[in-house]
């Protein structure tokens, strides 16, 4: 059980660090709707017990074992936020030379594309399989058929979902989604930048240029 707290505590930093999973929550609550904020959450999450899974079932073993598999995942993962970050500048750039006018809404999106997007952007990250291999060997019994190991997944999809439903919720209600909208155009490039520099750092990582450093 303590091993299990200790898990949680950790984790508990790990989901609560801004990074581009964050970036994206923030953004789509903003900007979209508290339904789509959510699903977007949702994604988040769903890629958070992938890669818990797949790191229980020794996915960051293998990463570390071999640097060319590892090398491969960081160049992949850094061109999906390249791109990702990209497109939320480009969109930042057309609002400067063409505003929108006070209370039009953005070209709506389902969600189901919004829960897409949670989920690329965890699954994009390259740091989340060796953070969770990390966690797992610290914390978990190497023994497959340990109910740790369900516990842990049950743990980290609980605190995943909680943490970033209430991301959606905080950015999206009515005393405080209209003073981010005021600065929407600044909030988009922000957003844009911390994943765009996401996005070469593992690029530079994957080139083996640099080691990423979170």
């Amino acid at each position: 059980m303590s091993s299990l707290l200790s898990l949680a505590a950790v984790y508990g930093i790990y989901v609560a660090s801004p990074g581009p999973s964050f970036v994206i929550v923030a953004r789509t609550a903003i900007q979209g709707s508290r339904r789509l904020a959510v699903s977007t959450a949702l994604g988040i999450a769903s890629g958070s017990v992938v890669w818990a899974t797949l790191a229980a079932l020794g996915l960051g073993v293998a990463l570390r074992a071999s640097p060319s598999l590892q090398s491969a995942s960081q160049f992949a993962g850094g061109a999906c936020l390249l791109i990702m970050g990209t497109r939320i500048l480009r969109e930042a750039w057309h609002r400067r030379t063409a505003p929108r006018e006070r209370g039009t809404p953005r070209p709506a999106t389902n969600r189901r594309a919004a829960y897409r997007a949670g989920l690329l952007a965890n699954l994009c990250s390259a740091r989340t399989p060796l953070f969770f291999s990390s966690l797992f060997s610290s914390y978990v019994a190497d023994d497959p058929s340990d109910p740790s190991r369900f516990h842990a997944l049950a743990i980290i999809a609980g605190m995943s979902t909680s943490w970033y439903v209430a991301t959606a919720t905080a950015f999206s209600l009515r005393a405080t989604r209209p003073l981010f909208l005021r600065v929407e155009r600044h909030v988009d490039a922000c957003c844009g930048v911390a994943v765009v520099y996401t996005g070469l750092a593992l690029l530079a990582a994957g080139c083996g240029l640099q080691r990423p450093t979170g």
